[in-house]
């Protein structure tokens, strides 16, 4: 029998973040057909590619303005969405946010807004395939066991990825629109107005 790995080896858990994902439902067998009919293998769904235990679960939530989301059982006079959790670590391996996201509509939130990527923590993994492979969604993602990475928040991801080296990208699009995204803008340049003597 192997040894089961787990992605938190201390269950420090200072923000709730773990406890709070765990309070959703598993992942029923429409959830899993739906992703198995893409590709995706449902282990997928249940460790990440080094073989960590990391549960996707079932959730009721509310997607909120700018990219946030937050848990229906804490805003119950909103209208409550089904939608996927999982835990986001950062590059130490810490939990530091969930995502939401429903595959159907590509809907995609953080709860507390940390998580700039999907995959943090593989920022500083071994490059098995020369470089960082990152994934224009977050079903892309899953279909790669979750190695790699996804930008969730553009202006916070780009001085991250612009630090991790070589990037690989889906296809000549995507490479792209990488670039666009790293380019970093001149700084704006203010001259005062000449003075006028009378």
């Amino acid at each position: 029998m192997t040894e089961q790995l787990y992605q938190n080896f201390e269950p420090d858990d200072p923000l709730g973040i773990i406890a709070e994902q765990n309070k959703g439902r598993f992942l029923d067998m429409a959830t899993l057909h739906w992703f198995s009919g893409r590709g995706i293998s449902p282990l997928n769904l249940f460790q990440t590619w080094v073989g960590w235990s990391d549960y996707v679960r079932l959730d009721d939530v509310v997607f909120l303005p700018r990219g946030g989301f937050e848990f229906s059982r804490y805003k119950s006079d909103y209208p409550a969405e089904p939608a996927l959790t999982f835990v986001c670590w950062d590059t130490l391996g810490d939990a530091h946010d969930i995502c939401a996201w429903q595959p159907a509509t590509s809907k995609i939130a953080t709860w507390f807004g940390h998580a700039a990527l999907l995959g943090e923590d593989n920022l500083d993994a071994p490059q098995v395939d020369g470089g960082l492979q990152v994934h224009p969604s977050a079903l892309d993602w899953f279909r790669a066991k979750r190695y790699g990475v996804v930008i969730l928040n553009r202006q916070r991801a780009a001085p991250m990825l612009r630090h991790a080296g070589t990037l690989l990208a889906s296809s000549p699009e995507h490479g792209r629109k990488l670039q666009e995204l790293l380019r970093v803008p001149p700084p704006r340049i203010l001259v005062p107005k000449p003075t006028v003597v009378a």
